[in-house]
This record gives C-alpha cells, structure tokens and sequence, in this order.
C-alpha cells in the first residue's frame, strides 16, 4: 500500500527538488574585475552594464575607473585587477618588464584622439630647451612621437620627454610656457588649442595604426577561468560596440559617456560624442577579425614595438613575446558576432 500525501504537499516537494536541482545545476557567475582610464573608447562597457548584458552572459564583472593609464597598468601587474583596457604599448611594455600579463586583443585605435600640440609658433626641430610634455612616457606614446619626428628628419633621443599624467596639471604648464610642445589627447588638446593658443602640428591620424588599443588580462586569471567566460566578455563588448555605432542610440550613448566613461570630467553631446567617437574608432566584429590575425596591425605593431626594443637594447631577454599574446577569446567572439560560426 502506497503511503498517502496530500497534492498541495506533493506539489510544493516537487517545486522546492525542482528549485534545488537548479541551484545545484547552474554555474556560479564568473568575476571579472575590470579597470580602464576616463577615455571614451571604453564607452561600450558602460552600455553594456546599464543594459544588464553581462549579467546574461553569467559574469559578474565590477569595473574601476581611474584617472590615468599609469593607475590601471598598476592595477593590473600588483593583481588588483584581473582585465583592463589601454594602449597595446603599454601591455607590451609590462610583458617586457616581466609581468605576467597576455595581450588578449586589440579593440580600437587613436585615429587623431591623440595630438601633438605646440604654442608660440615653436617649431619642435629648432626649440631650445628640446623638452616636451607627455602624458606618459612609454612605450605606446614613443610610437607615436617618433613617428612624427622622423617625419621631420628629427631623432627621439634628442628630447628630454616629462610625463605629466595629471591633464589640468599639463594644461597649466602649457598655458604658463613652461611646456611649449606636448604629446597628449582629448579633450585636452583641445582646451590647449581653445584657450591658449596652442597649434595641432599631428595627430595619430597621421600614421594609421600606430596608437592601437586595447585588452589585456592576468595571466593567472586567464588560467583560471573557463575560457568561454572571457569569449562571452567579448560577446557582449561586440553587441555593445554596436549598439554605440547606431546613431539611434548616441543620446543614451552620450549620457552614459558623460556620466560614467569620463566620469563627470566631461559632458558630452550627440554632436561631439560623434566627433570625438570617429577620432577613436572601435572596431566592427569584422574589423577585428582583420587586425588580430596573422598579418594584421596587432602583429605588425607588436613586431615594430619588438624592434625598437632590440634597437634601445632594452628587450628583456626573458621576455617571450609569442606567449604574451592570447587573442583566441576575442576572436570566436568576433567570429560569433559577424556570423562566421
């Protein structure tokens, strides 16, 4: 004889096995810490977080927003973070210097965000005294100067570089003349331009690819998560970058870059959110794809950095450039968003 039980008791049993199964069953979401500087390429991970994107993709992912580069770099070598975004240089820059960090792919490029700006009518080649101001004295700005400077018939090693990180702080010097040719990006190239006077004599739009940007992680972090947890990181950085790209979206878009991007630093417009955006274009899914293959500007920009540290005798002969890169994440991701599988 079957013992009896009441429906509504058999019911709920049935509900709270079903529940407990599921809790069982589902994977604890994965927590990326991710970091990034006030730039306003980073705006597409603002917009997927106000929209809950990563949250679907079964991440917890806790961003902190720094004034400077020099901060996330920092935060990613002492393991603060476990992702961030900046210039490709800087991430080369570390691997060279011993950190355990992987280049996981390049997602933008300055494309005349970032400018070299001059007062007085100064010419950089006849200047005395041969400094000039830089937002940070590394790797990825070099790239940058010294290809304006051969373009001049003009040598590096001739310029004595002061990195000012702080902007208000170089725009003072700039307006004081204590610094009359700087390397730095916007908006405050353009405050320099506005309020003192300041000439744009380049910009990285001049030479194409030369100010690539984008992701890099702990290198102990990405050994310990499942590696679909970083492809659906760039899932979702793909779905966001197209929602930044639609012109229906560039209030919203706007809004969040002020607010969050720049953190109160800047107020944006749909006119200059469009401006400034086209200075630094994010890459469509297909465009990624492009440049983080064999034979694209990641590789051709990491070989030319390679370079010019064989040629300042500075490459760390421990330093294995072909495993400081890991770009396979990004890339099924792009593939998935551009409907390649």
């Amino acid at each position: 004889m079957k013992p009896f039980m009441y429906p509504c008791f058999r019911n709920t049993l049935c509900c709270l096995l079903f529940a407990v199964s599921a809790l069982v069953g589902a994977a604890a979401p994965t927590k990326i810490r991710v970091g990034y500087s006030y730039w306003l390429p980073n705006v597409p991970m603002d917009v997927a977080e106000a929209h809950g994107w990563f949250k679907e993709e079964n991440l917890d992912v806790v961003f902190t927003r720094s004034d400077t580069s020099q901060a996330v770099i920092a935060g990613l070598k002492n393991g603060e973070l476990d992702l961030a975004t900046d210039m490709i240089g800087s991430w080369i820059e570390c691997a060279n210097q011993g950190a355990d960090v992987l280049i996981l792919g390049e997602v933008n490029w300055s494309h005349g965000g970032d400018k070299i700006v001059v007062r007085d009518g100064v010419d950089i080649a006849t200047m005395q005294p041969k400094r000039l101001g830089v937002y940070m004295n590394n790797l990825a700005v070099s790239q940058f100067l010294n290809a304006y400077l051969a373009s001049r018939g003009l040598v590096g090693a001739d310029y004595t570089l002061v990195e000012v990180a702080d902007g208000p702080k170089m725009q003072e010097m700039f307006g004081e003349g204590k610094l009359r040719a700087v390397v730095t990006c916007e908006p405050d190239a353009g405050d320099m331009v506005e309020k003192h006077a300041g000439k744009v004599v380049a910009t990285t739009a001049d030479y194409p690819g030369v100010m690539p940007e984008g992701f890099a992680a702990r290198g102990a972090f990405v050994r310990e998560i499942p590696k679909e947890s970083l492809e659906a990181f760039f899932r979702v950085w793909f779905r966001a970058v197209a929602y930044v790209a639609d012109p229906a979206n560039a209030a919203e878009v706007a809004k969040i870059a002020s607010e969050s991007t720049l953190g109160g630093t800047d107020t944006y417009t749909v006119e200059t959110l469009t401006e400034e955006l086209a200075q630094v274009p994010l890459h469509t899914p297909k465009q990624a794809i492009v440049t983080n293959t064999k034979g694209g500007n990641l590789q051709t920009y990491y070989n030319r950095c390679l370079g010019f540290l064989i040629k300042a005798g500075r490459l760390n002969s421990a330093f294995k450039p072909k495993d400081a890169i890991y770009t396979e994440p990004l890339l099924q991701a792009a593939a998935a968003a551009d409907g390649r599988k």
